[in-house]
């Protein structure tokens, strides 16, 4: 979809949804307002698809894979991009596939097991720990993660290689044990009350939830850190100082959430 269809697409969507057509006219009515006369430089519809944002997620691909921009730790999941039905105070709206906000990386693909293999070798600790040697720090510690991971000699999904299918299922496994726990988590927090009552969560709390399921998920976690070790090693085949961070550290055993120690071979 090219950027100049934008409008096009969501004047065709009025014709059809009297919600949409009431959302825009808010967000026209909001715009006009905050713009001042800078509102003629550019229009609320120009700016939802900036830099083509909007109109390059145009892809039909069953999976995306997306990741935090901007965090302490790594975190990646996926994501079916499938059309819904979702909620809204304005009633409700059928959305045609998932959008991707700026703050998140994202990589789209119709292979499955593509999808959940990434999914593993962002949420490994190893990768986590190597993008920290070159992370930015800030007041309250690292943060702003952006492409660090891609620097890294990941390979592409091989189905023929043992490694990338072992992670492949356990990516999959660790996101049926997650959906598992969530409520039982939630409740624990007394995060449910506070979803009902103002429907989002903060990052602190979060960070919480993140913990708690890492927690849960440290058997299934620590093969994945074994197995991107593996991964990594193999890929950066010379002896680098890559090889040489990971050789000492291709066991891991989780402790805790916050707590890693490493066992030498």
């Amino acid at each position: 979809m090219e950027s100049g269809r934008v409008v096009s697409v969501l004047l065709a969507g009025v014709a059809k949804s009297k919600f949409l057509a009431r959302w825009l006219e808010e967000a026209e009515r909001i715009w006009n307002k905050v713009r001042g006369e800078k509102k003629e430089k550019l229009t609320v519809y120009e700016r939802l698809d900036y830099q083509r944002l909007l109109s390059t997620q145009s892809s039909k691909a069953k999976y995306r894979v997306v990741y935090l921009t901007s965090a302490t730790y790594l975190a990646a999941c996926v994501v079916n991009n499938a059309p819904l039905d979702v909620s809204t105070q304005s009633g409700p709206v059928k959305i045609n596939g998932i959008i991707i906000d700026a703050t998140l990386y994202r990589y789209d693909t119709d292979n499955e097991d593509e999808a959940y293999y990434l999914a593993s070798v962002f949420n490994s600790s190893v990768l986590d720990e190597l993008i920290k040697l070159v992370q930015a720090k800030g007041q309250f510690g690292h943060r702003h993660i952006h492409k660090k991971p891609l620097e890294f000699p990941i390979p592409r999904y091989d189905p023929n290689n043992s490694i990338h299918r072992r992670l492949c299922e356990l990516g999959k496994m660790a996101t049926q044990e997650a959906y598992r726990v969530l409520p039982d988590i939630l409740r624990e927090l007394g995060y449910d009350t506070k979803l009902k009552q103002r429907e989002y969560l903060e990052p602190q709390e979060v960070g919480r939830i993140r913990s708690a399921i890492r927690e849960v998920l440290s058997d299934i976690l620590r093969e994945i850190d074994n197995l991107v070790v593996e991964v990594l090693m193999t890929s950066s085949r010379e002896e680098t100082g890559l090889s040489k961070w990971l050789k000492p550290k291709e066991k891991w055993l989780h402790v805790s959430a916050s707590e890693k120690v490493y066992l030498d071979e």
